[in-house]
């Protein structure tokens, strides 16, 4: 039997609609993916160059395949690697897409990850008063999650920027 008119009438009724039609990955673009990301965590802290080659290139390969949940874990990655090189401002873009990926798969402990670091790198940054809006946002689902041990950090996070503005009264 001869699947294709079918499949171009759900498609045409999807655009026709309004409704993206969208590919799922499959499970050799998902091992290739893992591959990369396995590789450049292997050499991360011996190599972090190498390392970022590698996510990019599983990255490229991610986005070919709109594999959205690995594009926002190779960002997150790569951004974490910058940090971890002083790069704080290299690391914003990355974090910053993988929050709106994850916010979009409403995943929401990657969510509360993705915007502990932007906070966090933002800190570093020296930047208090962007750090403050994504940690304060963090401990929010921090607490909404009953994370005790994430929300604990997050409010000596907090408290360490108001202490190095001189706000000892927040």
């Amino acid at each position: 039997m001869n699947r294709l008119p079918s499949l171009l009438c759900v498609i045409s009724t999807a655009l026709l609609l309004g409704s993206p039609v969208i590919a799922q990955p499959t499970e050799v673009d998902l091992a290739k993916i893992q591959g990369f990301y396995d590789q450049a965590n292997e050499v991360k802290a011996t190599d972090p160059t190498a390392s970022l080659a590698l996510l990019d290139q599983g990255l490229a390969l991610a986005r070919q395949a709109d594999a959205r949940k690995q594009i926002a874990k190779i960002l997150f990655r790569q951004g974490v690697i910058y940090n971890s090189m002083g790069q704080n401002k290299q690391a914003l873009p990355g974090f910053e897409e993988a929050l709106k990926i994850q916010r979009g798969l409403n995943e929401s402990n990657q969510i509360m990850a993705a915007l502990y670091n932007l906070g966090s790198t933002y800190a570093a940054l020296k930047d208090a008063t962007k750090a403050l809006l994504y940690l304060k946002e963090s401990l929010a689902l921090a607490q909404a999650s009953g994370s005790r041990n994430t929300e604990a950090r997050l409010i000596n996070n907090i408290a360490s920027i108001y202490y190095d503005q001189g706000d000892l009264d927040t």
